[in-house]
């Protein structure tokens, strides 16, 4: 539901005061923030590049 919420947001992008409503309901839907995604994926990249150094 919320990917479908992002992706109407992006379509209605030239309506302004839909995709103002459907970005906000994509953050509550996916129950987090995005500055708290953005460091989740930052710490997931930073795992694997030392995964790989210490293999080889």
């Amino acid at each position: 539901m919320a990917l479908a919420s992002i992706v109407g947001a992006i379509v209605l992008a030239p309506y302004f005061w839909p995709a103002l409503v459907l970005l906000p309901l994509a953050i509550y839907l996916m129950r987090g923030c995005p500055a708290c995604w953005f460091v989740g994926l930052m710490e997931a990249i930073r795992a694997r590049s030392e995964r790989k150094r210490a293999i080889n």
